[in-house]
């Protein structure tokens, strides 16, 4: 981040840009024919015409600033979401790809609980890179807290449900103490 003192030193280029390129050098390295078809799946057919769409409405735009903007970042997403299709080509890559989002909301909230909310009943400066906002949090992890829940009823080794459930445990403890409405509601 630019707020560290080491941070006027690094080229101000996003983490996401490294893990999409890494993600693109994966892609073209394991490419083979048998792979998933980008164009087969309904879904990403739907993708690519939304994104078409959205891009031609830029001239009919009455925020054209703001719209290019929003292109913008919906084209960032389809090239994710199109090489993270291209690379989960079975059933064990899904799930350690869900397990990795696991992990990471437990951890998260693992730092929530230790730093706990400040004098004023908020929890503050914490967050993800692109979103450093506590509310942009909770609603990142909330989903992982249905997954766990998920994966705790369909696991048949104990080990296994003990860990979803202390997952679960501190991403619940997370959502309350950071006291988002819209992770609430989500």
């Amino acid at each position: 981040p630019d707020s560290r003192w080491w941070g006027s030193n690094i080229p101000d280029i996003s983490y996401a840009f490294y893990s999409v390129a890494l993600m693109f050098i994966l892609v073209v390295s394991k490419y083979d024919k048998g792979s998933n078809s980008l164009v087969e799946s309904a879904q990403l057919r739907w993708v690519y015409i939304l994104g078409v769409l959205f891009g031609l409405s830029y001239f009919n735009a009455v925020f054209p600033e703001l719209h290019l903007e929003a292109t913008v970042y919906f084209a960032k997403l389809i090239i994710t979401v199109s090489l993270a299709y291209k690379l989960i080509k079975t059933v064990s890559d899904l799930n350690l790809a869900i397990f990795g989002y696991l992990f990471g909301s437990w951890y998260i909230s693992l730092y929530v609980f230790q730093s706990g909310r400040n004098s004023g009943g908020r929890v503050e400066n914490l967050g993800t890179i692109d979103a450093p906002d506590a509310n942009g949090l909770a609603a990142a992890i909330v989903p992982s807290l249905v997954l766990a829940f998920y994966y705790f009823w369909v696991s048949e080794s104990l080990l296994s449900k003990f860990l979803f459930v202390i997952a679960g445990v501190f991403i619940v403890n997370s959502l309350v103490l950071i006291n988002s409405r819209g992770a609430f509601l989500a």
